[in-house]
């Protein structure tokens, strides 16, 4: 039983070879076990059903009832209820998730506002940076521990259409523009 203990910090016990081999498991059993892909969608549904709706007081119904409208119809063009359902089984599936804001002009009237979901395997440091206080597996922090950028590769490692990602394919974001969602289990752990 006791085996496999050992004295490794947050950010060693879930390093990215560990994290890669848990999604891989995850997802196969995902597509393989039909229970388990029930449960996780159903959590799905109930957590997000058809997404969140905006309630505004503003003390004047007529200009509350307007800005209302006007959110429902870009949450609906966007289809942000979708993304966050989409996001919600792959934070369950794979332990984590990354939504990226971004401007969409092809999304109707003044607000372009959009959500990219991207998976987990996305997000790495393209030069192999070795984890440190400063840095971990495609995150950058401050001193604080607080996170600055993130790098996405613009294409998943697993998509075939190359043999290796250069350091010319990876953008970084700033983190205010990163939706980053993982069960933080231990003090230090960063994914």
């Amino acid at each position: 039983h006791w085996a496999y203990a050992d004295s490794l910090s947050a950010q060693a016990a879930n390093s990215s070879a560990v994290r890669q081999k848990l999604r891989t498991r995850a997802r196969y059993e995902y597509a393989n076990n039909c229970y388990l892909h029930g449960m996780i969608r159903t959590l799905a549904t109930r957590t997000i059903g058809t997404g969140p709706t905006l309630q505004v007081k503003t003390g004047d119904q007529t200009i509350d009832n307007l800005i209302e409208r006007a959110w429902a119809r870009w949450f609906k063009a966007a289809k942000i209820a979708k993304k966050l359902h989409t996001m919600r089984i792959a934070r369950c599936r794979d332990g984590e998730v990354f939504g990226l804001m971004i401007n969409n002009p092809n999304l109707p009237g003044p607000v372009q506002l959009d959500l990219s979901v991207v998976e987990a395997d996305q997000v790495y440091s393209p030069f192999n940076f070795a984890d440190t206080p400063t840095h971990c597996d495609g995150i950058d922090f401050d001193v604080h521990g607080n996170p600055i950028q993130y790098y996405f590769a613009k294409q998943h490692p697993g998509s075939g259409y190359g043999t290796g990602i250069a350091v010319a394919d990876f953008d970084k974001h700033a983190a205010q523009f990163v939706i980053h969602q993982f069960q933080e289990d231990r003090p230090g752990q960063r994914r």
